[in-house]
């Protein structure tokens, strides 16, 4: 349980903590001057977030604290049935492993969020007082989305990892990819008990899992799709999400067929609950870099993008 200064452990938040529980990324969550801060906390033995060696801090571990830091204090709640996400994240640098990093959420005055029974909050990591993912989050109203029933084509287990840069099976969290046309479809795989990301029973997928699998399919279709050669490295540049919350339902991403692009790439991925021939109930938006392998090297130099 994430551990709150005793000034914010009021009894409202203590009930959303109930409802909505925080994964613990957040630490040491404090309230100065409108601003929640927390230290992130996240173990380089983590076989979700270092499923594999890396030589910096990935970016969904940075999503996932934030998200996490929305959670805890309850300046926002991802996953409440009856409202939606909108997350624009950049990442603009990469993030090391020596160094702490910061986290922070400031929740806007209503005047400044837009439409009526929006809230939004202003969300940034540091890192040595250097922004390595920056962006905001609205939480507006929204009709619920109908569970549905799958129809079609089963899609099939992916378990191999090697399309989607996971080497342990349990952290798959797409299925196989069905063409159908233009379009290509996979389901989202949600984590088992006992996952860094795993719900509880009867909830909705967390966020980070429906963020992370569209980057997964992203990557999968980078390979399959666009022939990119296997060594070489999508480095994240920017996350935008539209998620609807309190879906149980199966949930898919659908991707219709673009040509690769040289350069900074954008891939638009639709968010389908029920059943994969639906229509459209949200969205992930990823823009992205491949970078070869002398490339990386480069960037990593420089200190570029994550």
């Amino acid at each position: 349980m994430t551990l709150l200064s005793a000034r914010d452990a009021h009894a409202p938040q203590a009930t959303l903590l109930q409802e909505h529980p925080a994964s613990g990324l957040a630490r040491d969550i404090d309230l100065v001057t409108g601003t929640w801060s927390a230290a992130l906390a996240v173990d380089p033995g983590d076989p979700y977030f270092f499923d594999h060696p890396l030589d910096h801090l990935p970016g969904m571990a940075l999503v996932s604290g934030l998200l996490d830091l929305l959670r805890a204090t309850g300046a926002g709640l991802p996953e409440r049935a009856g409202s939606r996400m909108a997350l624009r994240l950049a990442l603009p640098s990469f993030c090391e492993l020596d160094a702490p990093v910061h986290l922070e959420a400031t929740r806007l005055p209503p005047d400044a969020s837009g439409s009526p029974g929006t809230r939004k909050v202003v969300v940034r990591a540091r890192q040595r007082d250097r922004a390595v993912c920056e962006g905001e989050a609205a939480f507006a109203p929204s009709a619920p989305v109908p569970a549905g029933t799958a129809a079609g084509a089963d899609h099939p287990d992916q378990r191999d990892g090697t399309l989607v840069h996971r080497h342990r099976a349990e952290n798959v969290l797409v299925s196989g990819m069905i063409p159908d046309g233009p379009t290509r479809t996979v389901r989202v795989r949600r984590p088992e008990e006992g996952h860094p990301l795993a719900a509880g029973p009867g909830e909705p997928a967390r966020a980070e899992v429906l963020i992370d699998a569209a980057r997964q399919f992203g990557t999968m279709i980078c390979h399959v799709e666009h022939s990119v050669p296997d060594d070489v490295r999508l480095v994240l540049l920017s996350i935008e999400a539209d998620l609807p919350g309190g879906v149980l339902g199966d949930l898919y991403l659908r991707w219709t067929w673009r040509p690769p692009v040289r350069g900074r790439s954008r891939m638009e991925i639709d968010v389908v609950a029920g059943d994969p021939a639906a229509e459209a109930c949200g969205g992930v938006g990823l823009d992205y870099y491949a970078a070869s392998p002398a490339v990386y090297r480069r960037l990593r130099g420089a200190g570029g993008p994550a």
